[in-house]
């Protein structure tokens, strides 16, 4: 047994005491540690000079859509957070017009009964949905990012 260890033990100065044209090879996985480091290290985002010049008012689009463009439509991150603004405000106009119908058609007939709470339903669920997601858009424009709506399609009605 001591003779394996005094082997080890040679075995390892050997390595140690090595040519520097061996342990040439042992520095490239150093670099590749420094480069998976790099890699690994999330970069910080810069928002555009467009974004932020026009983050400011580029928020009111959640509001009402057309309110940035009036103050500059040559800005394609206005334009963008515009057409966004737009695709929600179509959302908000379904979900409040079916609460609306849902709560407003009195009826006897139990199928239409049916109908007219299924209308609250998805009409709440579209409103408080839209809500969210104007929230969630603000605070994305206000940080200068050129985002789309995580649940929509990604219709360009604004070009």
């Amino acid at each position: 047994m001591a003779k394996k260890v005094e082997q080890k033990e040679a075995e390892v100065k050997e390595e140690v005491v090595a040519p520097v044209e061996e342990q040439a090879p042992a520095a490239e996985p150093k670099a590749e540690a420094k480069e998976i480091e790099k890699i690994g290290d999330k970069p910080k985002f810069v928002p555009s000079d467009d974004a932020v010049a026009n983050k400011n008012f580029a928020w009111l689009a959640y509001i009402l859509f057309f309110i940035p463009l009036l103050i500059n439509s040559q800005s394609s991150f206005v334009r963008h957070h515009a057409n966004e603004g737009l695709e929600i405000n179509i959302f908000d106009f379904i979900g409040l017009t079916l609460l609306l119908v849902g709560t407003l058609v009195n009826s006897t007939v139990a199928a239409v009964h049916f109908l007219m709470l299924i209308f609250v339903i998805i009409g709440a669920g579209l409103l408080v949905l839209t809500i969210i997601t104007k929230i969630y858009m603000i605070v994305a424009t206000l940080q200068g990012k050129e985002t789309s709506t995580p649940w929509m399609w990604n219709i360009r009605i604004i070009k």
